[in-house]
């Protein structure tokens, strides 16, 4: 029969460390996040109050659900987090009619606004990422409609007010 090689102790000693550094990993992203957003900066001031801290569920990344509000740190040069409701999930169909949101052919429960176009055609969300929508835009305050779809890397996860 045959013997098996012999393994070095040092393949032992690397296997170990790298075991201990999966499991770290795996133990930190389980804790949750607290993010820092002011309230009258978010556009999301009816749904969170006058909240400036949150905790955020790292878990809705797997989920991915739709009519929640996640923390996300939108596209360009501000790296500070915002809020807003997810309207759509990849796959999910977007349309503007007479000024209102439909996602999936349904008219879109979060979307307490006008939209700012009359019309726009249908068209798919991406894979890999997610239409925002804040309850009131201003200056400082963008959303999927301004910026399109979001990556879900810039996603940090779900809030809860």
């Amino acid at each position: 029969m045959p013997r098996l090689p012999e393994v070095p102790s040092w393949f032992y000693l690397g296997a170990v460390t790298v075991g201990a550094a999966v499991g770290a990993v795996y133990m930190l992203s389980r804790e949750k996040v607290v993010v820092e957003v002011a309230a009258s900066e978010s556009g999301m001031r009816p749904a969170i109050g006058d909240g400036t801290s949150f905790k955020v569920d790292t878990s809705w990344l797997a989920k991915r659900t739709r009519n929640v509000i996640v923390a996300y740190v939108p596209p360009g040069k501000s790296a500070k987090p915002t809020v807003a409701w997810v309207v759509a999930r990849p796959g999910d169909s977007l349309e503007i009619r007479e000024r209102k949101l439909y996602v999936n052919g349904a008219k879109c429960p979060k979307a307490r606004r006008d939209m700012p176009l009359e019309e726009m055609p249908e068209l798919m969300c991406p894979r890999d990422c997610v239409y925002l929508l804040v309850d009131t835009p201003g200056r400082n305050v963008q959303d999927s409609l301004s910026f399109g779809p979001l990556p879900l890397w810039r996603v940090m996860g779900s809030i809860t007010p």
